[in-house]
């Protein structure tokens, strides 16, 4: 059994493609090591979302998703995501403004995700800071349009990009679709509980954060190696 290693050398006649036997390169080394750390990394956050909606129905005694181990680790992942953004946005002076836009996002992603904390003003309030922070963000970023666009469209080059807008959605289409009462009172007919959809959406949302967290991750290492001062 051998393994190959190519090179390709570019002549006048076209591409030449050279085998050397029994040379494994550093690169395909790297890459395998590359995806076996993805890998590693989404089913760990697939085991956090079994866990977290595990210990919601063993240790609490009424589950609501105002107040569980899920939507606790929803806003771990929110406020890591909006952190590694924020801190790139300081560091990468020359991108301030497109990254400036996905923080302003996920900060009004994580009013929306307090809005029972907000409704201790009045029901609703939440509306209020969400409406405030998306201004904000919307006048910063464009208040020079090109420069806002060209820097944002900089930031989705990014590789891992693809995965967050992937993820993103998860969290806003198949989370919502998938945890409609209409839809699980079709399911369960007579037999229909209200946690049980809860844990289905609750869970489909968690895998969405706990995705766009990583992202934000892989997103934010990509862009620190890259910077200009």
């Amino acid at each position: 059994m051998y393994n190959f290693n190519y090179t390709i050398k570019y002549t006048h006649k076209g591409y030449e493609i050279k085998e050397e036997p029994d040379i494994i390169r550093q690169e395909s080394i790297d890459t395998i090591v590359d995806n076996l750390k993805y890998l590693g990394m989404v089913v760990l956050i697939l085991l956090i979302v079994n866990l977290a909606l595990r210990l919601d129905v063993d240790y609490l005694v009424t589950y609501t998703s105002e107040r569980s181990f899920t939507e606790a680790t929803q806003l771990i992942c929110i406020i890591f995501s909006i952190f590694v953004f924020a801190k790139t946005t300081i560091k990468r002076k020359d991108l301030r403004h497109g990254l400036a836009l996905i923080t302003g996002f996920f900060i009004v992603i994580l009013t929306r995700e307090l809005d029972s904390t907000f409704d201790m003003v009045y029901h609703g309030f939440w509306k209020v800071p969400a409406v405030t922070v998306f201004l904000i963000t919307i006048f910063y970023t464009f208040k020079k349009f090109a420069v806002g666009v060209n820097e944002f469209a900089i930031v989705l080059k990014e590789k891992a990009m693809k995965m967050m807008i992937c993820s993103v959605m998860l969290l806003f289409v198949h989370s919502r679709l998938f945890g409609m009462k209409v839809f699980w009172k079709e399911v369960l007919h007579e037999s229909y509980i209200y946690q049980v959809k809860v844990i289905a959406e609750e869970g489909t949302e968690l895998m969405a954060y706990g995705l766009i967290a990583y992202a934000a991750y892989l997103i934010c290492k990509s862009l620190n190696k890259k910077v200009i001062d």
